[in-house]
């Protein structure tokens, strides 16, 4: 997890421009969970301004700041989806700005890491998504 507030914003900034030294053309994303200072979008490629589960999505609230920026910059991680309900996800993430998602049916309630494997529909998720899905 990387800091969200604004006091953790110069050390983080001095960790990726260490990073973007060693890699120029890597890609830095900074996993906050939740929506950081606007500053980590300067800072890094992709923020993750969601990771949690699926009750706790249903009922988020997207950073008025985030409307300043692509889609792309922003992804949402989200456990706990059932199988019904990916439609309803897909347009929170929309609506909510976010261009990269990843969404499982397996919850972690069990002490396992949600997400540890594949959701169970995950070649639903590839065909509705089409050529291009990561796999």
């Amino acid at each position: 997890n990387c800091p969200a507030g604004r006091e953790g914003l110069p050390d983080t900034g001095r960790v990726v421009t260490t990073l973007r030294a060693l890699c120029e053309a890597g890609h830095v994303v900074l996993d906050h969970g939740t929506h950081p200072h606007p500053g980590y979008a300067e800072v890094a490629d992709q923020l993750v301004t969601f990771r949690g589960e699926w009750p706790d999505y249903r009922w988020s609230q997207v950073a008025e700041w985030t409307a300043d920026h692509p889609p792309w910059r922003f992804c949402h991680l989200v456990h706990g989806v059932p199988r019904t309900h990916l439609e309803e996800a897909l347009r929170i993430a929309c609506w909510q700005g976010a261009g990269t998602v990843y969404f499982t049916d397996r919850s972690g309630r069990d002490g396992s890491d949600p997400w540890g494997t594949l959701p169970g529909y995950w070649d639903e998720i590839v065909s509705r998504i089409g050529p291009g899905v990561s796999e």
